[in-house]
């Protein structure tokens, strides 16, 4: 027996597929999720999503969980796959940086 993961975004889905078992972190700590849990909802707090057999780990900012019958439900605001939380950290820090640098553009152009 399989669970049915789906991880979504505002931009779309992020990861659709199956796994044996999902590590994740909640506002209250970690938790594993095998397919016979019971059914819950949950808050989840920055780190890692870990995705058995895929090997997956993704890193989310935090978002929301719920687990109904064999599918679990994963909305976040984005998705960073790293393996560690320093590759997580400097990825970011790039994205952020690269961010930064639009915006000081956008004003250069001094719309209005």
């Amino acid at each position: 027996m399989k669970l049915k993961l789906i991880i979504s975004s505002p931009e779309g889905v992020i990861f659709n597929g199956e796994a044996d078992f999902i590590s994740l972190t909640l506002v209250d700590g970690e938790i594993g999720i095998l397919p016979r849990r019971e059914n819950f909802i949950g808050a989840l707090d920055e780190g890692p999503i870990r995705i058995k057999p895929h090997g997956k780990t993704l890193f989310v900012p935090g978002g929301l969980v719920m687990k109904t019958g064999q599918e679990v439900h994963l909305t976040v605001p984005f998705a960073i796959e790293a393996q560690s939380y320093e590759e997580y950290w400097d990825i970011l820090e790039k994205k952020y940086m690269e961010a930064d640098e639009r915006i000081k553009k956008l004003k250069e152009i001094n719309i209005g």
